[in-house]
């Protein structure tokens, strides 16, 4: 057979992944995550321009690990890039309602910057506030404040 489902070609390739993960003893071996090394790839992909590859790339990441943040977020900013800012939006909600101390101000910045990039500054002061309230003191989060120039 010469063409093959995706998502059945998928799950194939994550119970492989995990076979041989458990056959190397797993995660205490030292070695990166099947997670991981997908959103390295994608990673990878990205600064070879090849979106699609990359956009696959941090969507099985997240499928193998729900709970990454970093993924989201690459995946958030890959679309924002290239204005797909409901899917960017979409992706940066899901990295703050995953953040399980809800303490990293990342999300929040990556929701501000796409407002802004949209010209929501509403959204996008809200969003920062959000941030600058789990990181009061981020440097990152008070050049963007100058940058929409939100009041203090």
């Amino acid at each position: 057979k010469y063409n093959f489902e995706e998502p059945k070609f998928r799950q194939l390739r994550m119970t492989l992944e995990r076979m041989a993960q458990e056959k190397d003893g797993g995660a205490s071996s030292g070695a990166p995550s099947p997670a991981a090394l997908h959103l390295s790839r994608g990673r990878e992909l990205v600064n070879q321009k090849q979106d699609a590859a990359a956009v696959r790339e941090f969507n099985e990441a997240i499928l193998l690990d729900p709970s990454s943040v970093q993924a989201y977020l690459d995946l958030a900013r890959l679309h924002a890039h290239a204005a797909r800012f409901t899917a960017a939006e979409d992706a940066a909600r899901r990295a703050a309602d995953v953040d399980p101390d809800k303490k990293d101000p990342e999300p929040y910045l990556a929701l501000a910057r796409i407002y802004q990039d949209q010209g929501k500054a509403d959204e996008a002061r809200t969003a920062l506030k959000a941030a600058l309230e789990r990181d009061p003191e981020s440097v990152v989060a008070r050049e963007l404040e100058r940058q929409i120039k939100v009041k203090p």
